[in-house]
């Protein structure tokens, strides 16, 4: 399998990265809907860390 970078128009690994995804939308969540409610959570969860420690930088900084 000689691939060019141009032949596809988009890199190896997102080409790699549809391949295995369509490997799993058989039945139950599709797997870009759980990359979505993971990065938001992730995203939650370190706006949550910043309202919380920004305050203790700021006074005892």
């Amino acid at each position: 399998m000689t691939e060019h970078p141009s032949a596809g128009g988009q890199p190896r690994w997102q080409a790699w990265i549809e391949a295995y995804t369509a490997r799993f939308q058989g039945p139950g969540i599709p797997v870009r809907q759980m990359l979505q409610l993971w990065s938001l959570s992730f995203l939650l969860v370190i706006v949550a860390c910043a309202v919380f420690f920004l305050p203790l930088i700021w006074l005892f900084g």
